[in-house]
């Protein structure tokens, strides 16, 4: 076939295995840093599997670029904003509109959204506790896109519904990102990794 390029079998053998290391081919378009944090991410979910708790710094553990803070301010900062002005605005935005939308016990609820949503939006801006903090505001707003979002959809119609599901979708494509790659290096998760005695 034209243009395929087999792959060959390097001459040194695994130290660990005994294997010969199949050596493939450069494909052009690759992020190789993206490739490596989605099989680091993968090796290590794998691992908590197999062992019934998570490896070693897996949550403070990142190999994502240093662009990757370009995504923090758009993910943080937008969650933050929601987060406080659901107390500022709580009959438009906070508790009032959870009463309006029928979600149960909005004094409780919205209240705590809010808080997760400030505290969650913070720590991602920070890059501290990243994983941890996406997968609170990734469930936080998967949750708001099924209670408000799908009805939309029911009554009005898909564009509709697209229209008003573009931030929430967004937010939440950058939450699972960042869940999946973590903060980069210019982060506190970062400096914390490769500090002395961190585990």
């Amino acid at each position: 076939m034209a243009g395929w390029v087999p792959p060959t079998r390097s001459s040194t053998r695994s130290s660990a295995t005994g294997t010969s290391d199949l050596v493939r081919p450069e494909r052009p378009g690759v992020d190789a840093s993206a490739c490596h944090a989605i099989d680091g991410f993968v090796r290590r979910s794998l691992a908590t599997v197999r062992d019934g708790r998570p490896p070693r710094g897996a949550l403070l553990e990142t190999h994502a670029p240093a662009s990757v803070l370009l995504i923090r301010l758009v993910v943080g900062p937008v969650f933050l904003s929601e987060g406080v002005q659901k107390f500022l605005f709580a009959e438009s935005l906070g508790v009032g509109r959870f009463a309006r939308i029928g979600i149960p016990a909005p004094h409780v609820l919205a209240p705590f959204v809010a808080s997760v949503e400030i505290v969650g939006g913070a720590l991602v801006v920070l890059g501290f506790a990243t994983r941890a903090a996406a997968a609170a505001l990734a469930f936080d707003i998967a949750v708001a896109l099924l209670s408000t979002k799908v009805p939309i959809l029911l009554e009005r119609g898909f564009w509709a519904a697209a229209h008003e599901a573009r931030t929430d979708w967004a937010m939440l494509l950058g939450s699972v990102f960042l869940l999946v790659v973590g903060a980069g290096p210019w982060s506190v998760d970062a400096r914390h990794r490769s500090s002395p005695g961190a585990s």
